[in-house]
């Protein structure tokens, strides 16, 4: 996510850029320094502020809808599935549930550990 590079020699300094990979990763970043800054810094000045260098104006990272624009809030959000179908959190659990492999139970874990010793 980030690329070292050496630019100076005598003392050797680096500076670190984002590649590609971290340029996508940035907008995640700028949602995670909000919520630290009001869950950790709350009725506090955050340590550090973000300028938006078009307007220059301080900001802060949102999440947006790419059509719309509007602020992405949780309670807005339907996950579908590819074809359009509606996404059944609990089936897929089941369903997940039974295509994995039966867990031990206790009284099974506790016998193989002395069949072990």
């Amino acid at each position: 996510m980030l690329e070292r590079r050496q630019y100076q020699e005598r003392p050797p300094r680096f500076e670190y850029e984002l590649t590609e990979k971290g340029r996508d990763f940035y907008p995640v970043l700028l949602v995670i320094v909000r919520w630290g800054d009001r869950w950790l810094y709350a009725g506090e000045e955050p340590p550090v502020m973000l300028r938006h260098t078009n307007c220059g104006e301080i900001t802060h990272g949102e999440l947006v809808c790419a059509q719309c624009r509007e602020p992405l809030q949780h309670e807005d959000i339907r996950a579908e599935l590819a074809d359009g179908g509606a996404c059944d959190l609990d089936a897929r659990i089941a369903a997940a549930q039974s295509l994995a492999p039966a867990r031990p139970t206790k009284a099974q874990s506790s016998k193989r550990k002395r069949v072990s010793k």
